[in-house]
């Protein structure tokens, strides 16, 4: 394997990396969100 497609198989895994990351706290925030709504609807 060439240095070339060594840094584009990098590049890829870290993008993989990245849109789980990303899907992951978009979850966290929906669920913060609707915690925060509950607790407005008990107050």
């Amino acid at each position: 394997m060439t240095d070339k497609e060594r840094i584009t198989q990098l590049e890829e895994t870290v993008k993989k990396l990245i849109e789980i990351i990303q899907s992951q706290t978009i979850k966290q925030v929906i669920v913060l969100d609707a915690a925060l709504k509950e607790l407005r609807d008990t107050l």
